[in-house]
């Protein structure tokens, strides 16, 4: 475990146990989340119509988020999840973003 990791888990000791179970939660999420990144970047066949179809989607998520903030209204950020969930049903394609 690295200095930094370990003294980030010290400082969690100090909070209460809900909150403690809070980030461990949050830093499964995020282990979770990387490990699949990795495995999906990894893959020895990762197609470029997968790496479009994530540049569309963050594009598109900013094009929102501009949209929401020309129009005065709060953005919700595309959440990993969500990527995923379009990664793994084939991509999209271009018409079918917004």
């Amino acid at each position: 475990m690295t200095t930094l990791l370990d003294r980030a888990f010290q400082a969690a000791q100090k909070l209460p146990s809900d909150l403690q179970d809070e980030l461990a939660q949050q830093l499964l999420d995020d282990i979770q989340n990387e490990l699949r990144w990795q495995e999906t970047l990894s893959a020895s066949a990762v197609e470029s119509d997968i790496l479009t179809s994530m540049a569309l989607a963050a594009l598109a998520e900013d094009d929102a988020a501009m949209k929401a903030i020309d129009e005065g209204k709060d953005s919700k950020p595309v959440s990993r999840e969500a990527i995923f969930e379009i990664l793994e049903s084939g991509g999209v394609g271009f018409n079918s973003i917004g």
